[in-house]
């Protein structure tokens, strides 16, 4: 099976760090969106990690914010990971993608394939915030950080997972941050051989 794999989180949960990952320590091809400035996605060659299948990572990683989340739409991602599934496993994450539950575009758009699963990063709260905090004093933002909509987006995302597992015809897996990267790849290396 070729997976289509939504990575979920809040900010700072560490879902972008795992798909820059991908994209920075194995052989990368760039894919460019020919309608616009930034990219389309990234091919990626796993086959170092016993993975046959290529990778194909959706959105642009060029700005501290990537991924879906960039994307105009929701159809827009589906669409995406719809033309790149036939081709390898697939990708996808970002903040307003993690809060989707069953009624989601994206969800009625790919549980259809029966590849899609939602992977649900179990950060702890305090640790997102810490690195909120942390993110934007790297930027020099100095303003009163308010923890609010973080705490509410950690909320919704763990809702948006449940309500996917009760709904059924997705696969929803609980990763663990502290070994987040590893937990993603095997993933993919069990979808791919049989094992998920």
């Amino acid at each position: 099976m070729k997976a289509i794999l939504s990575l979920r989180g809040t900010s700072g949960s560490g879902k972008t760090t795992v798909a820059r990952k991908f994209i920075t320590d194995y052989p990368t091809k760039t894919l460019p969106d020919p309608n616009k400035k930034k990219h389309w996605g990234y091919e990626v060659d796993l086959s170092s990690e016993g993975i046959n299948e290529k990778l194909y990572v959706i959105g642009s990683y060029e700005n501290t914010c990537g991924g879906t989340d960039g994307i105009s739409t929701q159809e827009e991602i589906a669409e995406r990971a719809l033309a790149a599934h036939p081709r390898g496993h697939v990708l996808l994450e970002g903040l307003l993608l993690s809060k989707v539950g069953p009624n989601a575009i994206t969800t009625k758009m790919l549980a259809p394939t029966g590849s899609y699963i939602a992977a649900y990063l179990d950060t702890p709260l305090q640790t997102c915030l810490d690195r909120v905090i942390a993110r934007r004093k790297e930027r020099g933002d100095e303003r009163p950080f308010n923890p609010d909509n973080t705490i509410s987006a950690h909320k919704s995302t763990f809702a948006a997972c449940k309500n996917l597992h009760d709904m059924g015809g997705v696969k929803v897996i609980t990763i663990d941050h502290t070994d987040a990267f590893n937990q993603t790849l095997d993933i993919f290396r069990k979808a791919e051989n049989g094992s998920l």
